[in-house]
Order: C-alpha cells, then structure tokens, then sequence
C-alpha cells in the first residue's frame, strides 16, 4: 500500500514537470496565433476563437502525450473556425500543425525557426487578458455554429516563395522555449520576409483587412523571460 502510495506521487510529479505553466502557454499560444493570423490571414473573430484554441491545447498537452486527445480536439475545433483553405495550409505548415515538441524535460517549438521572438503582426487578442483555458474539456465543440467574420475571398493563398527557409532544422537547447536550429548549429531568426500578393487582396466585413503590397511585422521594444520561449514587448503601444 505505501509503495503503491510513492509510486502515485512521483507519477504526479513527472506530470507536473512535465506539463506547461499557465504563463508560458499564455505567451507560446499569442506568438503561434499572431503568426497563424499573418499566413493565414485570419479575421479579427477567428484570431480570438485560434488564441483560445492555442491555449487550450498548451495547457493541456504534457511531454509524454504530444499529439493524442487534446491534440485532436484542437484540430476538431480549428475545423470549424477555419475556411477549407485556411485549414488546408494549416495541415501543411507542420510547425503551425505539430508546434511543439518535448525531449529531455525541454519544450522546443518549431515555429521559432521561421521568425524572431520579438516579430509580432497584430494586438493581443482579448482572451489574452481573459481567458483562463477549459474549452476543450467540454463534450461537443463550443466553436461549431459559431460566426467568425470568415475572409470572403477563399480563393486567396500566401505563395510558397513566400515562405522563409527551413534549413533542415534540427532542435537543440538546456530549458524551457528553445528555438529550433539550422544545420549549421546557429539559430534562425531572421526576420520575415514581408509579402507582395499583387492584386490578391482580402475583403472582410466588420473590422476587416485589405492587403496591398506586403505586411510590416510589429517588433517588440523590451525583453521577458526566455524560459517561456517568447519575449514581451510592444503590439501596437506600450504594454502593461
């Protein structure tokens, strides 16, 4: 009885250390959403409902079970958010699809290889400051049904010469938020390379965006913790 006792408790432990702290799932969701709201030009509703979904998944995904439930049920709900082409380029981006991974008590997230910590392209999304996760425990999904102010023109998708370079990465890094590496062993973190989509513009309704010659990403003015794998900094004003 108390060796099996012991034996709860350190499984309990490995769970904990094994699982993401609120404050870094917080941070890693805002970074992967705001670059998923830039490729796939996502309107300010699906932004939000992406952020949460993000979140959820952060802080329910733990180092031994990557890819199982919570990661189904992230895909099940971005299903509903999305459009079919947005959902299309989704599962081709596998650092969009698959963004984390966990080796030797280390978070490693990929999308880190194809933009910088402090590279931002839109605010923080409401739920940032309000929304505390539990969405994906729900039976049913609490996206389906729901209007999300989906781009008009579907037809609209970012070129591939539009997409930074993966270099073979490989992961490497001591602790919590490393960035993905190239062959070379140096990190990438160049900066994105901004778009030029011609005539390819995007209508939206309420509070929506038109697209014109390319995106200039919002670049952050202070550094946080780099044991979350994000820095803070600046969207669009100075934070609080």
């Amino acid at each position: 009885m108390k060796r099996t006792m012991i034996l709860a408790v350190l499984m309990t432990i490995v769970t904990a250390v094994s699982a993401m702290s609120y404050t870094q799932a917080r941070n890693e969701a805002l970074f992967l959403t705001d670059k998923m709201a830039y490729e796939l030009d996502l309107s300010y509703a699906q932004y939000e409902a992406v952020y949460e979904i993000n979140l959820d998944y952060y802080l329910c995904v733990t180092g031994n079970n990557l890819f199982g439930t919570y990661w189904s049920r992230r895909n099940a709900d971005l299903r509903y958010v999305l459009t079919n082409w947005q959902y299309a380029r989704y599962l081709e981006l596998s650092y969009f699809y698959r963004p984390v991974q966990y080796t030797r008590n280390t978070w490693f997230f990929s999308i880190y290889s194809h933009y910088g910590k402090t590279q931002y392209y839109r605010d923080r999304p409401t739920g940032y400051n309000n929304y505390r996760g539990g969405r994906n425990r729900i039976s049913g999904s609490y996206y389906k049904g729901r209007d999300y102010d989906k781009p008009i023109n579907n037809h609209y998708k970012p070129r591939s010469t539009d997409m930074p370079p993966h270099n073979g990465s490989s992961m490497t890094g001591s602790g919590p938020g490393n960035r993905l590496t190239g062959s070379g062993g140096s990190t990438t973190s160049s900066s994105r390379p901004q778009r030029n989509v011609g005539n390819g513009n995007t209508g939206r309704g309420n509070g929506g965006s038109n697209r014109n010659s390319g995106v200039t990403p919002r670049r952050s003015s202070s550094q946080g913790s780099s044991s979350t794998g994000t820095q803070k900094g600046t969207f669009g004003g100075k934070r609080q």
